[in-house]
């Protein structure tokens, strides 16, 4: 599956985001804060449908890139683009999100925010325990000066 998706995925790591959701790569999909639940092979649909914003892919490229050398037949895409829909709450009828165009394919056409993912920091995080510190306890010195105030009386 890796090699799979670094074959026609740009960046795998970059974030996807339209309408109320957030691709993350092809392995997760968030509405919001909340993880959808959705199986691999519907998020690598969407990833490449989404790469591809706005264009025509037809379903022999995606049975031709998403499954190369296993015959699969267009049900199978069909029951992913099922479940996307579900899961993105997208009509068909009045697409939000991906169009079908008649029998030749699928487009994705929601506009699209990418971000790069966030690299992790050389150093380790160090969460601090809450300690209470309490002042230095002062207390005023009693002595007498050596040289005198001038212009104050004693």
């Amino acid at each position: 599956m890796e090699l799979l998706r670094n074959r026609f995925l740009r960046n795998d790591d970059t974030v996807l985001h339209f309408g109320p959701f957030h691709l993350e790569g092809v392995k997760r999909l968030w509405c919001g804060d909340q993880l959808l639940e959705i199986r691999p092979r519907p998020l690598t649909v969407l990833r490449y449908l989404a790469e591809r914003q706005g264009r025509l892919v037809t379903g022999d490229e995606l049975l031709r890139q998403l499954w190369p050398g296993i015959y699969v037949s267009r049900t199978v895409l069909r029951v992913c683009v099922r479940e996307l829909r579900q899961a993105l709450q997208d009509d068909p009828v009045t697409p939000q999100f991906i169009e079908t165009i008649g029998r030749q394919g699928y487009r994705f056409i929601a506009p699209l925010i990418t971000t790069p993912p966030v690299k992790e920091s050389p150093f380790p995080l160090v969460i601090a325990k809450e300690q209470k510190v309490r002042p230095p306890h002062r207390e005023t010195e009693h002595r007498q000066r050596t040289t005198p105030f001038v212009g104050r009386a004693q």
